[in-house]
């Protein structure tokens, strides 16, 4: 959804409303949306975003849900300004936590037959 600095309200409002029915469509048919598990997060440019209107919370199955800097996604961490800086170091860290774990030796009792030369 696009917005533009004249109409925040107006597009949180039209957001506001199609959550709302697509919730009811979720109950109708059976099914459910768990606002505890839900994110929301508004993604501009880091520009942009200094000059508009910040949206604290929307409204999910009337429960609020907080705006997040940043979201999981399928394994990939997604920033407000889609830069990814979140998501490669998290990556780094998980990766170093690994190789350390690995050159540490600790791999050799576990793993018969697997030599790691760091």
């Amino acid at each position: 959804m696009k917005f533009t600095n004249a109409s925040v309200a107006a597009q949180v409002d039209n957001m506001q409303a199609c959550l709302t029915e697509l919730c009811q469509w979720f109950l109708s048919n059976g099914l459910a949306i768990n606002p505890d598990k839900s994110e929301a997060i508004v993604v501009s440019t880091a520009q942009r975003s200094r000059r508009t209107n910040t949206v604290s919370s929307i409204d999910v199955a009337d429960h609020s849900v907080p705006i997040s800097k940043s979201l999981k996604l399928l394994g990939i961490t997604l920033d407000e300004h889609l830069a990814f800086n979140e998501h490669v170091n998290n990556t780094c860290r998980a990766d170093y936590l690994l190789l350390t774990y690995l050159c540490s030796g600790q791999l050799d009792s576990k793993c018969s037959g697997v030599s790691v030369k760091c």
